[in-house]
């Protein structure tokens, strides 16, 4: 008698605990795991990766099927594709996600990230103006409209040396 397919959900737990080889960082936390797709108690996993590193897709697929063994037993296929291939191409041919398509055609260039079709920021060179509140308002109205939103917040800080002296100063806060 077969083991019950696994839940997608308790799939994607157990792709949480494998970390990027050289990091602490987890998998799917990295936005590496693409899709998850359980199908007649297969378990399809799709990652998208843009490494220079020959070692590391061996040793995440190696990793994915050591973790997955106990809730799907050998019925594990893994997919890597680079991110140009992820945005065009379904995981399969014949199963349910055979109709999901990605109809956006992109030119990748280096440091693109592979799911953003664009990035808004809010910047000032001044402290306590409100930016934080207006990059959360920009972001819940853009959800509002039915986009996938996700908000980062990120301070840049940098010191000016004075022409005049050896005295510097903190450019962010004059």
């Amino acid at each position: 008698m077969t083991a019950p397919a696994p839940e997608t959900s308790a799939v994607r737990e157990a792709l949480a605990e494998i970390s990027y080889p050289g990091y602490s960082r987890d998998i799917v936390s990295f936005g590496l795991v693409d899709e998850v797709d359980v199908t007649e108690g297969e378990v399809n996993v799709r990652l998208v990766l843009d490494s220079d590193r020959e070692d590391v897709p061996e040793k995440l697929r190696n990793a994915i099927r050591d973790r997955l063994r106990p809730l799907a037993g050998e019925r594990v296929r893994i997919e890597i594709r680079s991110p140009s291939e992820s945005r065009r191409l379904p995981m399969s041919q014949d199963g349910p996600s055979a109709s999901r398509s990605f109809d956006r055609e992109t030119d990748d260039g280096p440091g693109r990230l592979p799911t953003v079709d664009a990035v808004a920021a809010v910047g000032s060179g001044k402290g306590g103006v409100g930016k934080s509140t207006v990059a959360a308002c920009l972001a819940f109205a853009a959800a509002d409209g039915g986009l996938r939103v996700g908000l980062a917040r990120l301070c840049l800080r940098f010191r000016l040396i004075e022409q005049s002296g050896d005295e510097s100063r903190d450019a962010a806060t004059g």
